[in-house]
């Protein structure tokens, strides 16, 4: 006999159907321990005894037993460990998951208490979706939305006081000099210094521009700074250490007449004055002193009556035929005119806006000086006095 139960697998035989594991356990049982029992009992020649039915009926139970024990053993285990993953179906493996902690529920209470509680605040930023470039501001009592928040937004937000933040609004920029032009655009700081030892073109903007833009342009250089429209108009010519704001009359701007321009103002000794060389309508300029210019002698000497407060016309090499004085001259403005020959005495003749007592010839070698108002009613040039003598 090599197995008491051979059928061990059919419902009928065993009571219900064994699992791999019972029936190993019961094989082990039956065939290790109870085999050499039953297999002396059933090999005898003599009949079987009283107390060798007992001892197989005792066999019969020991093997149910051990089979009803194994089944519920294994349908226990079965409902404890149920799907649980291989790495969490022993206790060990339980109690390193949990830390090994025999207080674990404390543990886990005690951390839950130090947990943020729900806001309502929180909860409403938690649901807003942000991406680059959006700040977040509050439409209602705990209510939020994002809105566009640029590059150029920041820079204002992160300033110190209202200050920075004009700074910021305007911008500055330094512009070296240099024999060309510089064309602006809208974006470009509005407060611009040239520095440097040349002239220089500065184009103000069009495009983007509104009305009353405005735009301050510094001549820190030693060079004339003429300022453009962008339609190279040009507006003012700005001589050094003189500044003016420009605000635009409308929007894009193209010529010099959309623009609105202070007075630039210069001063300086008459030297200064002189080395200008050039100089324009729109800049006031005050010398120490009287300007004087020194006009080169000839036929017909033309004295800027925008710059000049007095002539000084030497030697004259030859009879001077059309007197004139140009600008755009102002109500009861004075010029005063020096005339000398180089040694032979030379005629003097006045154009048609001159008026009054005029100065007819020189004395050789002699100075004479000739003083005119202009007189606006009239539109002409009064001749007040002169030194015919000479001295």
């Amino acid at each position: 006999m090599t197995n008491l139960i051979p059928n061990y697998n059919d419902a009928a035989a065993a009571g219900s159907r064994l699992t791999p594991a019972v029936k190993t356990e019961v094989e082990v049982v039956a065939n290790a321990a109870v085999a050499p029992m039953v297999h002396a009992v059933t090999n005898k020649v003599t009949p079987v005894t009283a107390d060798e039915l007992l001892l197989l009926d005792s066999v019969a139970a020991y093997v149910a037993k051990r089979i009803t024990f194994g089944q519920l053993a294994t349908a226990v285990i079965a409902q404890v460990v149920a799907s649980a993953p291989s790495t969490l179906d022993t206790l060990n493996e339980l109690a390193t998951a949990l830390g090994n902690d025999p207080n674990f529920a404390t543990t886990m209470t005690t951390a839950l208490a130090g947990k943020q509680p729900l806001h309502a605040i929180l909860t409403a930023l938690a649901g807003l979706t942000l991406a680059n470039n959006k700040g977040i501001y509050a439409t209602g009592t705990n209510t939020f939305a994002p809105f566009d928040l640029t590059a150029a937004a920041r820079t204002l937000l992160d300033d110190a006081d209202t200050a920075a933040m004009r700074l910021t609004l305007s911008g500055t920029s330094s512009i070296p000099t240099s024999a060309g032009t510089t064309t602006s655009v809208v974006s470009d700081s509005s407060l611009v210094f040239y520095t440097g030892t040349t002239t220089h073109i500065h184009k103000l903007p069009t495009t983007g521009v509104f009305q009353w833009d405005r735009r301050l342009i510094v001549n820190d250089s030693t060079g004339i700074v003429t300022v453009q429209s962008s339609g190279a108009n040009a507006i003012v010519a700005l001589p050094p250490n003189t500044f003016a704001w420009f605000s635009a009359r409308q929007n894009t701007p193209t010529i010099a007449a959309h623009w609105h321009f202070t007075t630039p103002i210069w001063k300086g000794t008459q030297a200064q004055y002189t080395n200008l060389g050039s100089y324009d309508n729109g800049v006031i300029y005050v010398v120490d002193g009287l300007r004087v210019v020194t006009v080169t002698p000839s036929a017909t000497p033309t004295i800027n009556g925008d710059i000049t407060d007095v002539a000084v016309i030497s030697p004259m090499t030859a009879a001077i035929t059309a007197m004139a004085i140009s600008g755009t001259p102002k109500a009861e403005q004075k010029v005063l005119v020096k005339f000398k020959d180089n040694g032979t005495a030379r005629a003097i003749t006045h154009g048609g806006s001159f008026v009054g007592d005029l100065l007819a010839t020189t004395v050789a070698s002699k100075w004479h000086r000739q003083l005119y108002v202009y007189d606006l009613d009239a539109l002409k040039w009064v001749g007040l006095a002169y030194t015919s003598a000479g001295y």
